[in-house]
């Protein structure tokens, strides 16, 4: 991966916490790493725990965040949080998947539009 996409990425995942903090969300986690998978953001909404999937584009040439997660990327995501909850949060805990878009103006002027889906899958 190019350094300039690990840039975007991580940029992406910086306007989406922020702006999940400034919903009232409270941040747990970011880039936690198990062996199938990574989480983005875990999270709390009103006692309801978050799994947070970001995509940033730099346009919309190739599709939406949104229309690049695929099947095998929802299995992966809920075989890490099965991991997560196994590891760090034992069972009775209601959950929930959520996804963070992020686009770039393709002009540069690096103002996000953010569109968040919550309960995405």
């Amino acid at each position: 991966m190019s350094k300039a996409r690990i840039q975007l990425g991580r940029y992406g995942e910086q306007v989406a916490a922020q702006r999940l903090v400034e919903q009232g969300y409270s941040i747990l986690g970011r880039n936690i790493r198990f062996r199938t998978a990574e989480l983005d953001i875990v999270a709390v909404d009103r006692g309801m725990l978050v799994f947070v999937e970001v995509r940033t584009r730099s346009g919309i040439r190739q599709g939406t965040g949104a229309e690049s997660i695929s099947w095998r990327k929802r299995q992966k995501l809920r075989e890490a949080a099965l991991c997560y909850l196994q590891q760090r949060e034992g069972s009775g805990r209601q959950i929930r998947f959520d996804v963070i878009c992020v686009t770039i103006a393709p002009d540069g002027s690096r103002t996000p539009v953010v569109e968040h889906i919550v309960n995405a899958f």
